[in-house]
């Protein structure tokens, strides 16, 4: 054979050789690196939906053991920090109670560290306390204003239900036109004293709305930036529901939610919605 008819490669050769190589691997590192991306977005995405999923089944069993009763008191509102949200009598056994029956609380606080954390409290009937099904022993109606001492939820009846959701709206479908309204209809009871309460016969459905964030992205979190998105989620309008209105102006992908977030915060908030018939 003729050595000299082999052909060596060129250093020009070589060089688009090295070149096409890295290029490849740079492609090739770009798509794991992607692919990286959507898993970990999407692992986000069922933490936060799993999360959510708790609360909501937390809330169902609460509701459907409301006794759905004109005559005992509920309270449901857009409260504030600190301030429960929802209040209600459910056939449900609580905190320092003999019976299956509670009064029920949710809310919404600031933990040591400044950030926000949904609790939940309930705090049992004992036989002393009450009569049966929210008539106090002098048979008179249980007034959610006027409770006794022995029946307040105080900060020990409360337990951690999520460090995860930071934002709860509640709306509420009107059984005689159908419409939306973020205020139950109420009406007043109590002889010796005014009380507002919901008037539960006529709510068709109650709607609530959270916004979530995985647990692990939590811990990137300080009160500033909590702040920062708490912002971009404002109260919602009367007769829209949260996700209708949260999604309007949501969306980890726009420019204007990201601006002074961290990306990797950013991508970590979702938002849910249950519905909730009272009928």
């Amino acid at each position: 054979m003729n050595h000299s008819s082999l052909r060596s490669f060129t250093v020009v050769e070589l060089l688009i050789s090295v070149s096409i190589g890295i290029l490849l691997s740079l492609l090739f590192l770009k798509t794991i690196d992607s692919t990286g991306q959507v898993i970990q977005r999407n692992r986000q995405s069922m933490s936060c939906a799993e999360e959510a999923d708790f609360i909501f089944q937390r809330l169902k069993t609460d509701f459907q053991q409301m006794p759905k009763r004109l005559d005992i008191g509920y309270e449901m509102t857009n409260a504030g920090f600190g301030t429960d949200f929802i209040r209600i009598i459910s056939e449900v056994k609580g905190y320092g109670g003999e019976r299956k029956v509670s009064l029920v609380g949710y809310r919404l606080v600031r933990d040591q560290n400044g950030l926000i954390t949904l609790q939940r409290g309930s705090r049992g009937y004992g036989w002393e306390d009450s009569g049966f099904m929210g008539i106090d022993r002098s048979g008179a109606p249980i007034r959610l204003g006027t409770l006794p001492p022995s029946l307040g939820l105080e900060d020990k009846g409360y337990d951690l239900l999520s460090s995860s959701i930071f934002k709860v709206s509640l709306a509420f479908q009107i059984k005689n036109n159908g419409q939306y309204s973020n205020s139950p209809p109420t009406l007043r009871l109590g002889t010796n004293a005014a009380y507002s309460s919901i008037n539960i016969t006529n709510i068709a459905s109650i709607i609530v709305g959270v916004v979530a964030m995985d647990a692990k992205s939590t811990r990137l979190l300080t009160p500033e930036i909590n702040e920062r998105i708490l912002e971009k989620f404002t109260e919602v309008p009367n007769g829209i529901l949260p996700i209708s209105h949260w999604g309007s102006n949501f969306n980890a992908d726009f420019p204007e939610f990201k601006k002074d977030l961290p990306p990797e915060i950013a991508r970590s908030v979702h938002i849910f919605q249950r519905i909730f018939p009272m009928e």
